[in-house]
């Protein structure tokens, strides 16, 4: 038997499948990255003089900015569910275990 809230079956809020791929999307974005540090690291000389160096600040802030964006996001799903979706899954089990109709367990007499 199926739990169903009151008001019919849930629905996924609107946006979450985008939020979805926003993190398999900053994800892979990061492991893309990956290698290319390894090119810069061992690529790039010893000494160097920046032309440009506040691109290279905004570059850098920019991609810290993503990461705290990716970072809050997972917060918000880790958020939604402990403090929805398990405590709603322990009240369906309550309530499938409390259903009327339920065989319940006898004891026999000795």
């Amino acid at each position: 038997m199926e739990c169903v809230p009151l008001g019919g079956p849930v629905r996924p809020p609107p946006g979450s499948r985008l939020i979805g791929r926003v993190g398999w999307l900053l994800g892979g974005c990061g492991f893309v990255l990956l290698p290319w540090l390894f090119v810069l690291a061992t690529g790039l000389p010893d000494t160097a003089t920046a032309a440009h160096w506040p691109v290279a600040w905004v570059g850098l802030d920019a991609l810290e900015a993503a990461g705290l964006i990716a970072a809050g996001v997972l917060a918000a799903a880790a958020a939604m569910a402990l403090g929805a979706e398990l405590p709603l899954a322990a009240l369906c089990v309550w309530l499938a275990l409390r259903a009327p109709g339920r065989p319940r367990r006898h004891s026999s007499p000795s």
